[in-house]
Parts: structure tokens; C-alpha cells; sequence
């Protein structure tokens, strides 16, 4: 039997349940505070219901839904780091480039003393 080349899968990221497993601790918080800040408003403030079942677990229900479609989202079909990119354009300027010395003549000086 010939031998064949082997591509390495090591760099690929590791997808469970559709979500690369660096998302599941997310979606896994957000499931936990979804049932679990409600669950404390019903104990301890009002126990409020809808079609006889506790308000914590449809805010449970729906945190936890939201957050695995939001991830779920982000990553597929689109190339890595798309979202961290996306948000990066938002907030930064899309001009970079070193200080310029007209840069520095129209910056007042706070440090000089004026006489």
C-alpha cells in the first residue's frame, strides 16, 4: 500500500453541536444567568408566571436559545475573527498611520511655558 499525504487537522477548530468549543462557556453562562437572575426576582421579589410556569424558565429558555443562535451566527459561513474584526472597524479609525510633524504643530503644547 502507497503512502499517502496527510493533512494535519490540529489548527482547525473544534466544532460541538454546531459551536466551536471556545463559545460554549459563553453560551453556558448566559443559560445559567438567564435561569438563574429571574429565578431570584421570582423567589424573593414576585412569583409571576406565564401559562402556569415560572417566569425563569422561559427567560432561561430564551437566553440560552438567543446566545447559541447569536454564536452560531458569527461563526458559520463567515472567514475566522469576523465578528472581533466587524467590531473593530466600528471603533477604530480606518486610517493608521504615525504621527506627522503637522500633526504635532496644530496639537497645542501644555507642557511649554508662555512668557
Amino acid at each position: 500500500m502507497r503512502m499517502r499525504p496527510v493533512r494535519s487537522r490540529i489548527f482547525l477548530p473544534v466544532i460541538r453541536l454546531g459551536l466551536v468549543s471556545d463559545d460554549w462557556k459563553w453560551v453556558c453562562a448566559i443559560a445559567f444567568l438567564g435561569f438563574f437572575l429571574p429565578f431570584l426576582f421570582w423567589k424573593y421579589v414576585s412569583p409571576v408566571s406565564f401559562l402556569r410556569v415560572p417566569i425563569h424558565f422561559w427567560f432561561g429558555l430564551i437566553a440560552s436559545s438567543s446566545s447559541y443562535g447569536f454564536f452560531f451566527w458569527i461563526r458559520t459561513g463567515r472567514k475566522p475573527h469576523w465578528f472581533q474584526h466587524s467590531l473593530r472597524t466600528l471603533v477604530e479609525s480606518p486610517v493608521r498611520r504615525r504621527a506627522l510633524p503637522a500633526d504635532w504643530g496644530a496639537r497645542p503644547r501644555f507642557w511649554m511655558k508662555e512668557r
